[in-house]
């Protein structure tokens, strides 16, 4: 459909322009990340906490190892303490100590920013 590099160019220009990238960097945006990654993770965790209390111990196992990755993806060793705690819960989950892993997970959701 797009044989040329004019064609080329104005679909990408399109595409970006749709988007609303500038072209400039924001100073905030590692920040802005930082704080959807810890919502995100938040989010994760209070999820794993549903699954405990349905008893799907694989799923829950899913949601903390998610929000174990978009911690550590964040790069911030202000985060080691919530990491830990997850992969706390997570060894409690695995060895069927369901209650244990959910006030882990609670503390840990405490613990972040966002």
């Amino acid at each position: 459909m797009y044989n040329d590099t004019a064609s080329h160019s104005v679909l990408l220009g399109a595409i970006v322009g749709a988007g609303g990238y500038d072209g400039h960097l924001d100073a905030s945006a590692p920040q802005a990340s930082h704080e959807a990654a810890e919502r995100e993770a938040r989010h994760d965790l209070q999820m794993a906490q549903v699954e405990l209390y349905c008893d799907h111990r694989a799923q829950a196992l899913v949601a903390i190892r998610h929000a174990m990755q978009l911690l550590e993806a964040c790069d911030d060793k202000a985060l080691e303490p919530q990491l830990a705690k997850l992969s706390e819960a997570a060894w409690h989950v695995r060895h069927n100590e369901s209650l244990v892993a959910v006030d882990l997970l609670d503390e840990a959701k405490h613990q972040l920013h966002a």
